[in-house]
């Protein structure tokens, strides 16, 4: 345990840029974890639970989730995520506040973001305010936003694309400053009744592309299954994940596995349909 303390700390306090690229200083949903941490399209219809801010117009009422993720099965990196969505008139809105770490390193995110449908194409944008505190009690703070948009081909093909920062924000430290990870990703979804099938490709502006393939499979009482892979550099993550959706709940469990830093796993809990 302690080893693991210290291990997770000097990633925090020692190496920020490697926080950056691995990305744990944003939000990785369970049905991303599950799913190889797709982020263009989203397995379950009418899901707040997305990268992509153009998937927030699919939904129809009003819906509220939390959740709760732990990279590496390292506390020091916990992530606890709360996000509500709301289907207006005119357009979509969204809200979220999202925390990782601990009191000796911690990074905050709040942010919002509107997105709306044109028949069968769908975009939205997010803008989100970064805090990054340090157990000496300075904080530094940083912006950035993402853009995202998905066309559905027909009721049984969607294609989807999102970039984060795309302005090339940083966060600036007292002697040192980090990029904000800037990345597109580019994928496909095909769904037939009780069938998912998702592939992406997401390509880092400084680092080597990311192949990611992901099934879902659900039966007649709503129980669905996840498995998945990502490979980068020949190097493959497996996935898989669990949960179950009726008309107005949506409950998942997740795991990933990295031959090198081992198990990240989470859960989620959503209310959908509320009015």
């Amino acid at each position: 345990m302690r080893r693991s303390r210290l291990y997770g700390t000097l990633l925090c306090l020692l190496f920020p840029k490697v926080l950056c690229l691995a990305q744990e200083m944003f939000h990785t949903s369970p049905l991303q974890i599950q799913t190889a941490n797709i982020y263009s399209t989203s397995p379950i219809d009418e899901s707040i639970d997305a990268f992509n801010p153009s998937v927030i117009s699919e939904i129809t009422t009003f819906g509220t989730q939390v959740s709760c993720s732990i990279p590496y099965s390292l506390k020091e990196l916990r992530q606890v995520n709360a996000k509500v969505a709301a289907s207006t008139p005119v357009c979509h809105l969204q809200g979220e506040i999202f925390k990782a770490g601990d009191d000796v390193s911690s990074f905050i995110t709040i942010g919002g973001g509107i997105s709306r449908r044109f028949h069968k194409f769908a975009m939205g944008m997010e803008y989100r305010v970064l805090s990054h505190k340090q157990m000496d009690g300075s904080t530094y703070k940083s912006s950035f936003s993402r853009v995202g948009m998905h066309v559905c081909l027909n009721d049984e093909w969607t294609v989807a694309m999102a970039v984060q920062n795309i302005e090339g924000r940083r966060l600036k430290y007292k002697y040192l400053e980090f990029d904000i990870p800037s990345f597109v990703v580019v994928g496909v979804k095909w769904h037939h009744s009780v069938f998912a099938l998702q592939a992406e490709v997401e390509k880092n502006w400084q680092h080597d592309a990311i192949v990611k393939v992901a099934s879902t499979i659900k039966s007649g009482k709503a129980v669905f299954g996840s498995v998945g892979i990502s490979i980068r550099q020949g190097v493959a993550q497996p996935s898989v994940g669990v949960g179950a959706q009726s008309k107005y709940i949506i409950v998942d469990a997740s795991m990933s596995y990295h031959n090198q830093l081992g198990v990240s796993s989470g859960a989620m809990l959503a209310l959908i349909n509320l009015w």
